[in-house]
This record gives C-alpha cells, sequence and structure tokens, in this order.
C-alpha cells in the first residue's frame, strides 16, 4: 500500500499542475488475459460524473507513462495461465470458479487501493475511483 500511494500521491501532484483535478480513476490490465504482468495505470479528470454511465471515463485529460506493475499474486497469474493455456474455458464445470476467480482478484485489487489511501499523509477531497479492464463494477473512494 505504501509504494501505491507514493505512486498516485506524484500522480496528483503532477496533475494539478496542468488540469484543475475532479476526480481520479485506477485501473488494473485485464488480468485474466495478460497473466504475464499484472499491472494498473492512472488517469486524471478535469470533470466528474456518477458511475451509472461510465463511458466520461474514456475521456480523460491526463495519465501516467508508465505501466505500474502489481506484485504478490504471482499463484493467481499461473493459474490464469494455466486456465487459458489448457482451454479450460471449454470445460463449462470451469465456468463458475472462473467468474468467481475474476471477482477475487478485482476485490483483492479494490482493497489494496482501499489500504493504500487509509496510509496517504495527503488526505483527498477528490473522488478515487478504481477497477480493473472491462469490468462493469466501479469503487467510488470519497
Amino acid at each position: 500500500p505504501s509504494q501505491l500511494i507514493d505512486k498516485v500521491d506524484t500522480f496528483i501532484e503532477r496533475c494539478t499542475q496542468n488540469i484543475d483535478l475532479k476526480a481520479i480513476y485506477i485501473e488494473m490490465n485485464g488480468f485474466d488475459i495478460n497473466y504475464d504482468l499484472w499491472y494498473f495505470n492512472l488517469f486524471a479528470y478535469d470533470n466528474y460524473h456518477n458511475c451509472d454511465d461510465k463511458d466520461w471515463l474514456s475521456f480523460y485529460a491526463y495519465d501516467n507513462d508508465e505501466d505500474i506493475a502489481l506484485t504478490g499474486l504471482e499463484a493467481a497469474q499461473n493459474d490464469f495461465k494455466l486456465y487459458d493455456k489448457n482451454a479450460l474455458h471449454n470445460v463449462s464445470t470451469y465456468s463458475a470458479l472462473y467468474d468467481i476467480s475474476l471477482l477475487l482478484v478485482l476485490c483483492k485489487f479494490l482493497l489494496l487501493i482501499d489500504n493504500a489511501l487509509k496510509h496517504s499523509r495527503r488526505g483527498y477531497s477528490i473522488p478515487i475511483l478504481a477497477s480493473a479492464h472491462d469490468f462493469d463494477i466501479v469503487a467510488v473512494f470519497k
């Protein structure tokens, strides 16, 4: 959490020099098909809308210049690789387990964001949103 919040704090400091910052979005990559590297990106917005319609998240004003690697879940990454390489998506008994696994990884990522925000020395007055690529679930931290 402390390393993640350092990245977020640095990003916010840079953004406030360039835009009137209204929201931050933290997005994990499509981890189920990109099992070799799990990472996240940061996006800054000069406007904020509710999450009933998430299309506005595509129109960010500023983003970070690098993929920020996530570590610690390499065993889960290997499980997704095994699932993909062995075409287990064709085995119906695995589909529910796969869906649950997707949600568990997303929840773990969101818990990481929540813990990181609690470690920040800044205190945020803007909403911080987080999710993973192509997920309909978006957490909003205020």
